[in-house]
């Protein structure tokens, strides 16, 4: 590659696929959603995964499960929640948007929301985010996405 060429999102530094890092607005706390429902919209603070990240914390946590990686991906559903920390048993499609326009829609660990107080303060629990990303082996940071229900 020349100095040139433009350096893909997909990859770090040393040429390994990584996650892209989070926009600047995506690392923007949101208000709280119930303060104004009809401009506030509702949003997670999530921790996005790709398939590598289900098939690596599949191969820790569930190493005789022996399902093809689409299976593996419905056993990850089912069970995350078993090793994950306590209050961090939810996944949504999160819409993580990319600096060229377009979107990215993976599964999301979510932290937390902006849906109440109670939400909002376990999004800023760094030690929880930390022991998340911990569990699932990757340094992805999280960040406050819109999101679809799986």
């Amino acid at each position: 590659m020349t100095s040139t060429q433009a350096r893909s999102v997909w990859y770090d530094e040393d040429g390994n696929f990584a996650v892209p890092a989070p926009l600047p607005t995506c690392l923007k706390e949101p208000p709280l959603y119930t303060s104004n429902p009809g401009k506030v919209h509702p949003k997670v603070f999530a921790i996005p995964l790709t398939s590598s990240d289900i098939i690596r914390f599949m191969d820790k946590y569930l190493p005789g499960d022996k399902s093809n990686s689409m299976e593996q991906h419905r056993v990850f559903l089912d069970r995350f929640w078993e090793f994950t920390p306590d209050g961090v048993d939810r996944v949504a499609f999160i819409i993580v948007p990319l600096r060229n326009g377009a979107r990215w829609e993976p599964l999301g660990l979510v932290i937390g929301s902006n849906l109440d107080e109670e939400d909002m303060q376990q999004a800023r629990n760094e030690a929880l985010v930390k022991e998340a990303q911990e569990i699932l082996q990757v340094k992805t940071p999280p960040a406050w996405y819109h999101y679809k229900n799986p």
